[in-house]
């Protein structure tokens, strides 16, 4: 699937460096912010509950704990790499998908905030590929599968 293998190399080329920049972001741009809860999403990282900015009620803040949960992790690049891409949860495809089409998720527009950020825009969006095919070749297998038992 060429969206996983550019996903992947994408992933393979980024630096321990690269992570630590966004890590190190004190107000990180908003491609950033938006990759990051992508991946709490994906690896069910709960946001901080925080004041609103008109002061009414509260919001999700999943930034403080990604740069915790995901870009402190040390084997972030390898979790990714190794991500069970074949059960996401439905839970987790229902908030990644609207992302497919945000313009604002677009990993060229991410790659100016970050490198890192970038790369792994392109794994969101190659997983969220990557669902939508398997749950429309899997069926198919499987009845290839029972066409081939009758015979």
């Amino acid at each position: 699937m060429p969206a996983l293998n550019a996903a992947v190399e994408a992933l393979n080329q980024l630096k321990k460096g690269d992570i630590v920049e966004v890590k190190a972001m004190k107000t990180p741009p908003s491609g950033v912010i938006l990759v990051s809860k992508a991946l709490c999403w994906c690896f069910n990282v709960q946001p901080k509950k925080v004041a609103a900015p008109d002061g009414k009620g509260k919001v999700d803040d999943y930034w403080d704990p990604s740069k915790k949960f995901i870009w402190g992790d040390p084997r972030l690049l390898e979790r990714l790499l190794e991500y069970d891409k074949d059960n996401i949860p439905e839970s987790t495809v229902a908030k990644l998908a609207p992302l497919e089409h945000d313009p604002e998720f677009e990993p060229d527009a991410i790659k100016k905030g970050s490198v890192a950020a970038c790369g792994i825009c392109k794994w969101v969006r190659a997983m969220i590929v990557y669902d939508q095919v398997a749950k429309m070749v899997g069926p198919k297998k499987e009845q290839l599968r029972q066409a081939e038992e009758t015979l």
